[in-house]
C-alpha cells in the first residue's frame, strides 16, 4: 500500500524565511501526489523502471538464463521489515542502471513546489510550503535521499500489490 504521506529529515539544514525571521530547517513533509503533477510522476517512473530492467538484464547476463529464471521464480520465506526497500537502495540502482537522474530531480523540485494554500505538497518544518527558491536552496544529498523516499512511498509497489 502507498504511503499519504512521509517526513524526511535534512541531512544539511539551510535556512529559509517565515514571519519576517530567518529560520534553520530540520525536516520536509511530504505529501501523497495527485494529478496535477502527473507528467512528472510519469518520468520518475518511467526513469526507475528502465533503472530496474536494466539492472535486470545485466543480472541475467552474469548468472545466466537458467539461474536468473529460478531467482525470479523463488518466493521470499517471508516479508520481513529487513527486505523492504531503502530509499538510498532505489537512488543507487537508478544510477547504476543508467536512469536520467537530472531529469529526475528536476521532477521532484516540480512536484515538491507545485502546491498551494490548502492543497500543499511539501512543507519545510511543517510550516511552510516548499516553493522553487526553496527548493533550490536543499543540498544535492537531501534532494537525492528525497528522491528515493519519493519513489518508495508514492511510486514503488510492494511485491503484495
Amino acid at each position: 500500500m502507498l504511503a499519504t504521506e512521509f517526513t524526511y529529515e535534512l541531512a544539511q539544514p539551510f535556512s529559509y524565511a517565515n514571519s519576517g525571521q530567518q529560520v534553520e530547517s530540520t525536516s520536509i513533509t511530504v505529501k501523497a501526489p495527485n494529478n496535477k503533477v502527473i507528467t512528472e510522476i510519469a518520468m520518475i517512473e518511467s526513469e526507475f523502471n528502465k533503472a530496474q530492467f536494466s539492472a535486470m538484464g545485466a543480472f541475467k547476463n552474469v548468472v545466466g538464463e537458467a539461474a536468473f529464471q529460478d531467482i525470479i521464480d523463488k518466493k521470499p520465506e517471508s516479508e520481513s521489515k529487513e527486505s523492504e526497500v531503502k530509499p538510498v537502495d532505489v537512488i543507487t540502482q537508478m544510477l547504476a542502471g543508467g536512469a536520467d537522474m537530472a531529469k529526475c530531480y528536476i521532477a521532484l523540485g516540480v512536484i515538491l513546489a507545485s502546491g498551494s494554500k490548502g492543497h500543499e505538497t511539501a512543507l519545510i518544518d511543517n510550516i511552510i510550503q516548499v516553493t522553487k527558491p526553496i527548493f533550490e536552496s536543499m543540498h544535492p544529498h537531501d534532494t537525492k535521499m528525497l528522491l528515493g523516499n519519493y519513489i518508495v512511498n508514492f511510486i514503488h509497489t510492494s511485491p503484495k500489490a
